[in-house]
């Protein structure tokens, strides 16, 4: 479980340097602030998410592409066609099922189902998927849904600045294209 977070900022020492300074944050208090300002909420302060279940990846992705979306605002979710007002049910629904829908039909990850890795496509750079898949993996989390349970152990120890953890986890398996593995499989072996 995830309980500390890596924070990246620019820090200021004097008035000449400007280092980039990575900080471990628990992650219960980058959160709490979003939770309190949640439980608060009314509904003329909720984001209204519409979806329909067979289109669960490209409803979201629309919403979340919207202009006016505001990631760090609750959503309230309502499945066309269904009559349920989301008193948080639907809205932990919607978050599995979307993170679900991220990982088997986005096409932003890639690899087996406990080690993916981000796939590598200029189409989805271009269309912007990748932070649209990032800000939908945030709001998840935040608003208490899911996250990626999917990613290789070396990808998760990146994304969390850990060097000399992401280095020992590296493996071969993590690698998608069978034909590329098996060729380094054996430049690993020749060595």
């Amino acid at each position: 479980m995830l309980r500390f977070l890596c924070v990246q900022k620019n820090c200021v020492y004097g008035n000449l340097i400007m280092l980039s300074c990575i900080f471990r944050v628990p992650l219960e208090s980058v959160l709490r602030p979003f939770y309190e300002k949640a439980e608060h909420a009314g509904e003329d302060q909720m984001q209204v998410v519409r979806v329909r279940r067979r289109h669960i990846w490209k409803d979201a992705l629309r919403a979340f592409a919207k202009h006016d979306f505001m990631a760090g605002v609750l959503i309230s979710v309502h499945f066309i066609g269904e009559e349920a007002a989301d008193m948080g049910g639907p809205r932990r629904e919607f978050l599995r099922l979307l993170m679900r829908s991220l990982i088997t039909e986005s096409g932003v990850l890639t690899g087996s189902d406990k080690r993916k890795i981000f796939s590598s496509s200029p189409l989805l750079v271009a269309q912007k998927t990748y932070f649209h898949a990032g800000r939908m993996v945030a709001t998840s989390v935040l608003q208490g849904g899911p996250g990626l349970k999917c990613l290789a152990p070396a990808v998760y120890a990146y994304l969390l600045a850990d060097v000399d953890k992401r280095r020992r986890l590296v493996n071969v398996e993590d690698i998608p294209e069978l034909e590329f593995r098996d060729k380094v499989k054996k430049v690993l072996n020749f060595v």
